[in-house]
């Protein structure tokens, strides 16, 4: 990457964004090390994986490795011969081995066969974490199992221990209070002592461990105490070297792996990276961009990164830029301030970006595959080197020309900001236009801002460039930041000058010494300006009346669902009704019966002749609804020209035009639509057949909403058959061949019952006990 160009365009800048959203350190070195790929296969290979990560965020829970250590400086240790890991160091390994398990986990290669691919290399060490679950505890203390003395010297470690504390507190006691300074015991140089007065020292013979800042406390080893506090020493040391070589010993098991843990420690930066760009995308609402070899250029409400961030992304006005596979070049002008060089930053930064393989902040952005980003954007003088404006202007041109001898299939981006300025205007333009000649003969895409109006009369005339510019707004004389195609802008310096309140003699002397043919020309271009916005501003009329009527569209299409879906409530809830009653009555009957087979039989045919009513009822239902929807539809197909009709959806009034094929073409207040007939109803200035609705609708299930079992545990008998015979009635009319009942296993109450209920239902074909459930098939 040309690296002026890098610096002119904030890359270092937008990438240190994308790190923030990186938790760990070798994720945000892999990050800040992307350069844009010149190889394609390359640059598709990472867009297509990048593509699939921002379909595994949406689809899953993120993966995060916030509570990871960097691995790398942990290797390193453990690469070097003999060296021994701490506790702690073993913990954090075991969490990235963990992370690791996790990632092979997550990414099946069904699923995500490019991730999948990612971990592949990456083998699981075989019994490593478990081995260093087994050794350590959570706050890194060595188990006592992991080595099979250590428990024992432990033992032995603490019962010394007890004993020269046991030992000191009893000489404490005996000891007066004029020769003990303290009554307790502590220790120093890891051996127990007991504080005494200086002036008293000769009154316990002992080894002298220090004394206190003040000097007014020895502290003492009675000589009695030596040989315990030589045995708590000793065990401790034992302990200490059973430790070092349980540490060494899964250090060598570790070293065997370096390799494995190298790679795996790679493929956590690399997936920490892929969820950066991830996360970014999602907050800086990005899309990831597409390329043509030998393509267009297509950016459509880009944005720029940095303004995003430190503006707001709803601050900031995102511009659109566009240039078909016959143009190679555009010119942008207007006044200052207008948004002309935060449009080639945005252009040339996310071209870079979307080089690297990354998300671009638009709503849809294509590149070419550039072959170099290359930029001349502000002020290059340099006292120190004695160049002026131009002078560094010029050099910068010359370096660009000079990286484009190269011979080269592939397009270069080339930016140039107010090309031709700091030297004298008719120079100046001169050379401008020779410079975007020249870029345009190379194979290159040029986008130039400039106030020269012969730069912009160059443009206008040439085929494969556009003019473009940017504008103040005609009423506040304020930026809009947004770029019109098909015609330059003025410079409106004079309209700057006055909003930035320099004097109005100044700004009238100006505009009297304007050449009248100058005067003339900005007048006429702002004619050209006021057209375009009006014209601009009747389509977004026309565009927001057609999205009127599609929000209208959709929300009587819903207030229409809405209106079926409680006609088919209400009618469940009657018939419903009507089968509770049709079983109480029928139980009242039962009850009556004294013969227990008699009764069984006659509980079967009441379910039977209930289940027949419900689904005969539900047929006619079905068939007044078909039948009233057949006549609706011959009232619309009998429209005839001069017919007055109301537009369903819209509920717009029109007079009918023509019919034919299906369609009406229609008048509504003025507004010729064509539609089609079955949208159309007579309207009430001509006699019409009310639409007559039964006041119970039968909607067909769909089988999507009804579940493949029904789970009755808990629920009592009574209510359980109940539930059953809705649910396979529901079952039946969705089509549905086969369903589970669960009832679980319990006293065997429930399970019974419904085998009962379900012997001879006419839904029912055949059924079979599964253990704590029942599958059932359901006849066609």
């Amino acid at each position: 990457m040309d690296q002026e160009t890098r610096q002119l365009l904030n890359f270092d800048a937008a990438i240190a964004l994308l790190e923030q959203f990186a938790h760990t350190q070798a994720g945000r070195t892999r990050l800040a090390s992307l350069e844009p790929l010149q190889d394609f296969q390359r640059l598709e290979a990472r867009l297509k994986r990048q593509q699939e990560g921002l379909r595994f965020v949406s689809d899953n829970s993120r993966i995060s490795f916030a509570h990871l250590e960097d691995p790398r400086p942990l290797l390193d240790k453990l690469g070097e011969r003999g060296s021994v890991l701490e506790p702690g160091e073993f913990l954090d390994l075991a969490e990235i081995l963990k992370a690791g398990q996790h990632l092979r986990k997550s990414f099946s290669k069904d699923d995500w066969p490019l991730l999948a691919e990612w971990t592949r290399p990456v083998e699981s060490p075989h019994g490593l974490i478990e081995e260093i679950g087994r050794t350590f505890d959570p706050n890194g203390e060595v188990r006592e199992q992991a080595h099979p003395q250590l428990a024992k010297v432990r033992r032995q470690a603490l019962k010394s221990r007890k004993e020269v504390q046991k030992h000191l507190e009893r000489l404490l006691k005996k000891k007066s209070d004029s020769v003990i300074q303290d009554a307790y015991v502590t220790n120093r140089n890891g051996r127990f002592v007991i504080p005494v007065k200086t002036e008293r020292q000769s009154s316990l013979p002992g080894v002298v461990h220090g004394a206190s800042s003040s000097g007014a406390t020895v502290f003492v080893e009675p000589m009695s105490a030596v040989d315990l506090n030589n045995s708590f020493i000793y065990y401790q040391e034992r302990e200490q070297e059973l430790i070092r070589q349980i540490l060494a010993g899964l250090s060598d098991r570790l070293r065997e792996e370096i390799e494995n843990l190298r790679l795996l420690a790679d493929l956590i930066a690399r997936v920490d990276a892929l969820m950066a760009a991830c996360q970014y995308a999602e907050k800086y609402r990005c899309v990831l961009p597409a390329f043509e070899q030998e393509g267009r250029l297509d950016l459509h409400q880009a944005r720029h990164p940095l303004l995003i961030s430190s503006l707001g992304g709803d601050q900031v006005v995102p511009i659109d830029i566009r240039l078909s596979r016959q143009e190679n070049g555009m010119v942008i002008s207007g006044p200052n301030t207008g948004g002309k060089t935060v449009a080639l930053k945005t252009v040339g930064l996310l071209a870079l970006m979307a080089q690297c393989g990354l998300p671009v902040p638009a709503e849809n952005a294509v590149f070419p595959h550039f072959r170099a980003v290359l930029a001349d954007i502000g002020d290059h003088q340099s006292i120190a080197q004695h160049l002026s404006t131009f002078s560094a202007h010029v050099l910068r041109i010359r370096s660009m020309m000079e990286a484009l001898r190269e011979d080269s299939r592939r397009p270069t981006l080339i930016l140039l900001d107010e090309i031709g300025t700091g030297t004298d205007p008719v120079h100046g333009a001169a050379m401008a236009i020779a410079v975007i000649d020249h870029f345009r003969k190379r194979p290159a895409l040029v986008l130039a801002t400039t106030h020269h109006q012969s730069v912009k009369v160059f443009a206008a005339g040439q085929q494969g460039l556009v003019n473009a510019c940017v504008e103040l707004d005609p009423k506040t004389q304020a930026p809009t930041y947004r770029i019109r195609y098909g015609l330059s802008g003025g410079s409106s310096g004079l309209e700057v000058a006055r909003r930035l309140g320099l004097s109005e003699d100044i700004i009238d002397q100006a505009r009297g010494l304007m050449k009248e043919t100058d005067r003339q020309a900005e007048q006429y271009l702002q004619h050209l300006r006021r057209e375009l916005e009006e014209s601009r501003r009747a389509k977004e009329e026309a565009q927001a009346h057609s999205d009127r009527m599609k929000q209208a569209k959709s929300e009587l299409e819903e207030r229409h669902s809405r209106q079926l879906a409680a006609q088919q409530k209400e009618f469940e809830q009657s018939l419903e009704k009507w089968a509770r009653e049709f079983k109480r009555q029928g139980g009242r009957y039962l009850k009556s019966l004294k013969d227990r087979f008699e009764s069984a039989k006659a509980r079967r045919e009441l379910e039977q002749k209930q289940a027949a009513l419900k689904e005969a009822f539900r047929r006619q239902v079905r068939h007044q609804r078909g039948k009233e929807e057949e006549e609706e539809s011959q009232r619309s197909s009998g429209l005839r020209e001069g017919d007055w009709v109301s537009h369903q959806l819209f509920g717009k009034k029109g007079k009918v035009l023509e019919v034919g094929n299906g369609e009406a073409r229609v008048d509504f207040e003025g507004k010729r639509m064509t539609c089609p007939v079955d949208q159309l109803r007579a309207a009430e200035d001509q006699p019409e057949k009310k639409r007559k609705l039964p006041k119970n609708v039968s909607l067909r299930a769909s089988p999507a909403q009804v579940s493949p079992e029904l789970n009755l545990i808990g629920q009592r008998v009574d209510e359980a058959v109940s539930e059953a015979d809705k649910y396979l009635d529901q079952a039946a009319l969705s089509e549905m061949r086969e369903v589970r009942i669960i009832h679980g296993h319990g006293t065997g109450r429930l399970k019974k019952a419904v085998a009962e209920f379900l012997q001879g239902h006419p839904h029912v074909r055949s059924y079979k006990s599964e253990g704590g459930a029942t599958k059932v098939r359901l006849r066609d």
